[in-house]
């Protein structure tokens, strides 16, 4: 539950448009899928430096999401 908390205020952020447009500066996508499954992936994983691992995959983010 923890972590499905965790996501709906990530959701919440982005989806505020001023965290949209803050990472949007960042290669982002803007306003138009803000909050969207997609956008939370990519906002999570954009300080990684490895590339081939996620701090938490799309599939696992739509589970949290659905359980919550």
């Amino acid at each position: 539950m923890e972590v499905a908390d965790n996501l709906a205020v990530i959701r919440k952020y982005l989806q505020n448009c001023s965290g949209a447009e803050q990472y949007s500066g960042k290669g982002g996508r803007g306003c138009e899928d803000a909050g969207s499954v997609r956008h939370i992936h990519s906002w999570l994983n954009q300080t990684k430096d490895d590339k081939n691992s996620d701090v938490m995959s799309i599939g696992k983010i739509c589970e949290f999401l659905k359980a919550y």
